[in-house]
């Protein structure tokens, strides 16, 4: 019997459905286990990375994640030690210089191997018990969060956590050796709500004794709810303020007692430090100077009250103000100031340190006065010396002239006075001879006033080529100083020795 053809087009239809269903199962499905058989395992990692000179070139997928290293930065062997470090303690962090290492996680769950291969370094991490990547991450995590609490927990400065209410939730070692025999934390701060984020404040622990009292500085930082302390240590600095003012009162009592005024400025030109003699010498008030004020304002106010010589130009008196800062820094900085009262001031500048300067006014109108008055009675000696028809010089100890008067100077045609200081008894004896025939006597003279041997007042005769006779007398005074007087012939009675003459050999 016939079939149909359309019988036979399904027929041939149901064949090839059939082969496609053999080719997929005989082919496609071993090939899938295949694939899977191949491709590693999803519950096992190994992380690798691969450096070059120093620098990340390639890691494994998951690896940066698991290390909680950053994917779009550059990354560094430092960076991957400080991240493979709290599981892997023996790494160094220098880069290994050997072709293999292998170390041990300090679990022992795990294995790190660098190998060297050309410029290449690649540092292959694989689980002993072969973690998962998520398994991975935790364990580096706990090592971490070991380490960081190994840390905070063994730090040498207290730290500790508080709640709202001031209860310690929880302290470190040192914080736990500051505690008093009731269990409480030695250091407790409050916490109002009016505080910042963030606050310092310096705390004492008294918990021995008053004699033994602990300074320390206490940062608090809000945490939520509750807030984190942070202590250290501050007695070397509590010792050095307390010095420090100790050291101030000291001076303010030595200055106390000083009849220079003083007044010191800081780097910032503000009044810091005055001295009682200030406020005598500037009469300016002290409730001025306690109020600190800067270095212009001082200086206008004695402007104002006449105790500094007035300036001629005002408008150029800031000018001056600010040159005579920049002398005081210099240390070159010293000024005599003529007050309208009469008083005379001598002001010195002087730098300190850290920026400050110092300003010393001394009241010098004693020594000017008796320096104009111990002037006027020395131009007054010579005076009365220059009216004197006899000659004078005056030698001192050293042999060098230190006075003469104008018959002097007329009768050996010099002017010692304009040599003052610099001419000896040598220089003159050598114009005395100029002028005067040479005989024993002259020289002897000048040969006992060279050797500063004088025991007794000397007399004797010269002749002066232009002057005829002249009577030399010398004689020792107050402080080895040696006095000559010359009497030219027009002075001289024939044959009658001067009563002064008579009196040196008596």
């Amino acid at each position: 019997m016939e079939m149909e053809p359309a019988v036979w087009g399904m027929i041939a239809l149901g064949a090839l459905g059939a082969a496609a269903i053999v080719l997929a199962v005989t082919y496609l499905f071993p090939r899938g286990l295949r694939a899977r058989r191949h491709d590693p395992a999803p519950d096992v990692t190994v992380m690798a990375f691969v450096l070059k000179d120093d620098v990340l070139l390639d890691a494994s997928d998951g690896a940066l994640g698991a290390l909680g290293l950053p994917q779009d930065s550059p990354i560094y062997w430092r960076d991957l030690w400080n991240a493979l470090t709290p599981r892997f303690p023996d790494l160094q962090p220098d880069l290994p210089d050997l072709e293999k290492q292998e170390f041990a996680s300090a679990g022992q769950d795990a294995t790190l191997r660098i190998v060297q291969r050309g410029d290449r370094l690649r540092v292959e991490v694989s689980g002993g018990a072969r973690l998962p990547l998520d398994g991975q991450r935790a364990a580096f995590l706990d090592a971490e969060l070991a380490r960081l609490r190994a840390v905070v927990q063994r730090a040498p400065e207290p730290i500790w956590r508080t709640a709202p209410d001031g209860r310690v939730l929880w302290a470190n070692d040192a914080c736990e050796a500051l505690a008093l025999d009731t269990g409480e934390i030695a250091l407790v701060t409050s916490q109002p709500e009016d505080r910042p984020e963030q606050w310092r404040e310096r705390l004492a622990d008294r918990s021995n004794s008053q004699a033994d009292v602990r300074w320390f500085e206490v940062v608090s930082r809000r945490a939520g709810p509750d807030t984190l302390h942070w202590a250290t240590n501050i007695d070397a600095v509590v010792r050095a303020e307390e010095a420090q003012r100790n050291f101030v009162q000291t001076l303010t009592k030595t200055f106390a007692h000083l009849p220079i005024g003083l007044a010191i400025f800081d780097r910032n030109r503000q009044l810091a430090l005055f001295n009682p003699a200030l406020i005598d010498l500037t009469a300016l008030p002290a409730e001025f100077l306690s109020g600190r004020p800067n270095l212009m304002t001082f200086f206008d106010h004695l402007r104002e009250v006449r105790m500094m010589p007035e300036p001629k130009n005002y408008s150029g008196w800031r000018e001056q103000l600010a040159e005579l800062v920049r002398a005081t820094c210099d240390d070159r900085y010293t000024d005599t100031w003529t007050l309208p009262s009469g008083l005379t001031y001598k002001i010195t500048g002087r730098p300190h340190p850290d920026g400050a300067i110092a300003f010393l006014i001394e009241d010098i109108s004693a020594e000017i006065s008796l320096t104009r008055r111990f002037r006027a009675e020395l131009h007054q000696s010579l005076a009365v010396l220059d009216a004197m028809s006899d000659a004078y010089a005056v030698f001192s100890q050293l042999g060098v002239l230190t006075m003469s008067n104008a018959a002097y100077r007329a009768l050996w045609g010099n002017d010692p006075d304009g040599r003052m200081g610099e001419s000896t008894i040598p220089d003159e004896c050598k114009d005395w001879r100029s002028l005067c025939e040479d005989t024993p006597e002259l020289s002897e003279l000048c040969d006992t006033l060279q050797q500063q041997r004088l025991p007794h007042p000397v007399e004797l005769t010269v002749q002066h080529r232009l002057r005829g006779r002249v009577l030399v007398r010398v004689q020792a005074v107050a402080g080895g100083s040696l006095l000559i007087r010359f009497t030219a012939r027009d002075s001289l009675s024939d044959g009658v020795a001067p009563a002064w003459s008579a009196r040196a050999a008596e």
